[in-house]
């Protein structure tokens, strides 16, 4: 029962209000952070969306520059006196070659380019603020969506000239600096650890909404104007951009932990790793140690790069999950010809193959955000409750995983009818969430290498050897790519039988990982 009247309450509510005392450094990050959160997420889900409507559009208009070049040569009558040739009059061998091509230089392209900016632009978000960072990321993704406008809408630039376009990211830190610095700020603004915990939550959510989105607004734009997606996704950032005066100018928290600026942090890209089976451990699978800014730049690379070598030499297990996540980012790199193969073996045009995107990315989510933490909980609440039982859980569900993108690769290669490519579309997509699985294991004590004084520095080693994966994979996947339309038939294929069978490499490997690496049980000797 209350003593205090409701008068008394009252005036105690008034006098705290009109106290003149100071408030706490908590409360005042508390304050920014009811502004800044939900500014940060609005800015965060238009850039994410104007990404995810880039990718269909972009194929469509390198095809109709091919296919216009192709035409005026062969048969000039093809070309109509207005509008556009026909997405079926563009499914030719020399053209789709071409395509093929070009589809892979953009992505080596982009994964270099990013690879090689996300260590500087990291220390440059360290030195003169994440918001001003964030700006010019989001500034070069409206000028890169600009340029592929104005390549697809002049034709007297040469269709080569959108290679410029990834080179653009070097001014704004592309797309992994984005996600680093973006984790970062959420960070930031917590007060507490599970208040991190819940933004990173929330900026995971904002991907995901981005995942599903995209893909079927492109597809319902694109009919109505090849272009439109793409200024769409101009606007929305320049909306977009004014929201960041509501987030704080200056790092207000580096004296706490905070997200490694020389990680790409691909593994959000990977959608998936979050909700597991620690969902307090969230903050620190994307923190390291602040960097000593004291220190040289020189002397920090250095130090890096040795750290990163001692760990890699640290555990054959440690160098066996290396090598697995090596295989199965280079095996992952046939996604990028997905839209291609599926227009040409299906008949489907760009458009219609964003609503299958979709569909691929909602079974993704429910895998990552449903399926995998209900299972994890029930295997290691209930089937064992012993403390190994989690890496027991993911060393079988990566198996697991491999084992279905293994079978989902093969059967989208065999794949020749629009119901089976659905079908085995969505087996493929049972293996999204092996990065989960991967990234839980390194983590585990059971592998005797990472605890919490170096877990951030074997992250980063972990999406450095998953981004170099994809690098390699990008114009691989291109060759073979070419390769298997010269081939034709069952031949097309062929990128999804090598993705299954580097897949199945990880596999092998995987199978040698066993969990007798524990540090405890080694410092007790």
């Amino acid at each position: 029962m209350d003593d205090n009247p409701p008068s008394d309450r009252q005036n105690d509510e008034d006098a705290r209000h009109n106290d003149p005392r100071p408030r706490s450094p908590h409360d005042q990050t508390q304050r920014e952070a009811n502004v800044a959160v939900p500014a940060l997420l609005s800015v965060l889900l238009m850039t994410l969306l104007s990404v995810r409507l880039m990718s269909l559009p972009l194929n469509r208009i390198l095809e109709l520059r091919y296919c216009l070049s192709y035409y005026q040569v062969h048969d000039p009558a093809k070309i109509p006196a207005h509008g556009e040739i026909p997405e079926s009059d563009c499914k030719l061998e020399d053209i789709q070659r071409k395509l093929g091509w070009m589809m892979g230089a953009l992505d080596t392209a982009m994964q270099a380019c990013d690879l090689v900016i996300a260590t500087p632009m990291g220390y440059l978000a360290d030195k003169i603020g994440r918001r001003l960072v964030l700006a010019l990321n989001c500034t070069s993704t409206a000028v890169l969506l600009i340029w592929i406008i104005f390549v697809g809408g002049v034709q007297s630039i040469p269709t080569a000239a959108i290679l410029a376009g990834p080179f653009l990211s070097l001014f704004g830190g592309g797309n992994n600096v984005f996600k680093s610095v973006s984790v970062a700020l959420m960070s930031d603004l917590a007060g507490t650890e599970t208040q991190r915990t819940t933004y990173i939550s929330y900026f995971l959510s904002t991907d995901y909404i981005a995942l599903l989105a995209g893909p079927m607004l492109a597809g319902v734009l694109m009919p109505h104007g090849l272009l439109l997606p793409l200024w769409t996704g101009v606007v929305l950032i320049g909306l977009g951009l004014p929201l960041l005066s509501l987030v704080p100018k200056h790092n207000s928290r580096l004296n706490r932990s905070s997200p490694p600026s020389t990680s790409l942090n691909d593994c959000i890209d990977d959608r998936e790793q979050r909700p597991l089976l620690h969902e307090d451990r969230i903050a620190a699978e994307t923190a390291t140690t602040k960097p000593q800014l004291q220190q040289p730049n020189a002397h920090r690379t250095i130090n890096f790069f040795a750290e990163y070598t001692s760990l890699i030499k640290a555990s054959q297990n440690f160098r066996l999950v290396l090598l697995a996540k090596f295989l199965s980012s280079f095996a992952s790199s046939s996604s990028n010809i997905l839209a291609l193969y599926i227009t040409l073996r299906t008949g489907w045009s760009f458009a219609e193959v964003g609503y299958i995107y979709t569909l691929k990315g909602t079974i993704n989510i429910l895998l990552a955000a449903v399926i995998v933490p209900t299972c994890a909980r029930y295997f290691t609440g209930k089937v064992s409750s012993d403390q190994g039982s989690n890496f027991v859980f993911n060393l079988i569900s990566t198996k697991l995983a491999l084992l279905a993108s293994i079978i989902g690769a093969i059967l989208v290669g065999l794949a020749a009818t629009k119901p089976t490519i659905i079908t085995a579309l969505c087996i493929y997509a049972l293996g999204s969430v092996l990065p989960i699985f991967m990234y839980a294991i390194a983590r585990s004590p059971e592998l005797g290498v990472l605890d919490e004084s170096n877990e951030g520095s074997g992250f980063t080693v972990l999406v450095v050897v998953q981004a170099i994966g994809a690098l390699l994979g990008a114009p691989t996947m291109a060759a073979v790519w070419v390769r298997a339309i010269e081939m034709g038939g069952r031949g097309l294929g062929l990128p999804y039988f090598v993705s299954a069978a580097a897949y199945a490499g990880a596999l092998v490997v995987m199978l040698f990982v066993t969990g007798d690496g524990r540090p405890d049980a080694r410092r007790l000797d």
